[in-house]
């Protein structure tokens, strides 16, 4: 059932957002923008429970993703929920092992 929900909120994500927030949804790219914030931003073990962490998280990387796709006037409450699911649903586990991995 996981993955209907996700590939049904991933073709309503593409149908959605803009094109210059749909170009940096590569996984690569939100792999390098959860190391970058790892190693230069944020001390994960500053949070005390993991789930937390993951929200905390992908809130940070759609927050990037919105910079660095300069659309911070133009992204939508809509967007940024849209993006947040799909960091949750397809990086949600990521995040936990970066957690984990920084931090046990």
């Amino acid at each position: 059932m996981k993955i209907i929900i996700s590939e049904r909120h991933t073709n309503l994500l593409m149908e959605t957002i803009s094109t210059k927030l749909r170009r940096r949804l590569d996984p690569e790219y939100i792999h390098d923008i959860a190391e970058d914030i790892i190693e230069y931003d944020i001390n994960p073990c500053e949070w005390k429970d993991t789930n937390d962490f993951v929200v905390d998280f992908a809130d940070l990387i759609v927050q990037n993703i919105i910079i660095d796709a300069n659309d911070d006037d133009e992204a939508s409450s809509k967007e940024m929920d849209l993006l947040w699911h799909y960091v949750i649903d397809n990086f949600g586990g990521y995040i936990r092992n970066l957690y984990i991995r920084e931090c046990q």
